[in-house]
């Protein structure tokens, strides 16, 4: 999900062809203009178009901008969920690096 028009609007056009045809060749859907409201026990409840909609997930990754979201963390670690921090919410980078410790959290799951 990402909240404005366009995905991977920072990265050159052919790192972000590749990493689009790797997101279509695992099928992974991509929503753009649409804002998490809130991710739950159930999954991740979104809003696109004036729409609600919860979509149902086991495992959330969360890349927030260019500034640490630890608040977000703590509190879902409050709440009991197990996190891994990665990407710019462990520190601010690019999104190749986020990946990076997204794939090196899934392997250890």
């Amino acid at each position: 999900m990402e909240q404005y028009k366009g995905v991977g609007r920072d990265i050159g056009v052919s790192t972000r062809w590749i990493a689009d045809q790797n997101l279509r060749r695992f099928g992974v859907d991509v929503m753009d203009e649409t804002i998490v409201k809130e991710v739950n026990e159930r999954g991740v409840v979104v809003e696109r178009d004036g729409n609600i909609t919860l979509i149902p997930a086991d495992i959330v990754v969360l890349a927030v901008g260019p500034l640490p979201a630890d608040e977000f963390s703590k509190e879902l670690q409050v709440k009991g969920f197990e996190l891994h921090v990665i990407g710019d919410a462990k520190s601010p980078r690019k999104i190749t690096e986020a990946i990076r410790e997204g794939f090196d959290v899934a392997l250890s799951l």
